[in-house]
């Protein structure tokens, strides 16, 4: 008698072991990927900064500035697409919007 339940305890913790196995295994192939990538950050530079700016157009990196001119706020920023092309975009941001993005910060 102890003998069959230690045999179907045995085959119940070896069943439950592969069971979390396959399911290991199932989620990490079907799972879609939740990686976050740091690459395409743009930096906030100030935009009397000509040096900061020199240094992110020499090595290709996105960076951009915010202007105010009236009551029009704007965010315009310099990005390179491949094969490293640029590209200049403009956006035109609320008074929260533009109090919210903080020189020196990526986003």
């Amino acid at each position: 008698m102890k003998s069959d339940s230690k045999i179907r305890i045995t085959l119940l913790l070896i069943a439950m072991v592969f069971v979390g196995v396959l399911a290991f295994f199932g989620y990490m192939i079907w799972e879609k990927p939740k990686t976050i990538t740091y690459t395409s950050a743009i930096k906030i530079v100030d935009v009397n900064n000509k040096e900061d700016i020199a240094k992110y157009e020499k090595y290709k990196n996105p960076y951009a500035y915010k202007e105010k001119e009236n009551n029009q706020f704007t965010l315009k920023y310099h990005d390179y697409i491949y094969p490293l092309k640029p590209i200049d975009s403009t956006l035109i941001l609320t008074s929260e919007q533009y109090d919210e993005i903080v020189e020196g910060n990526d986003y």
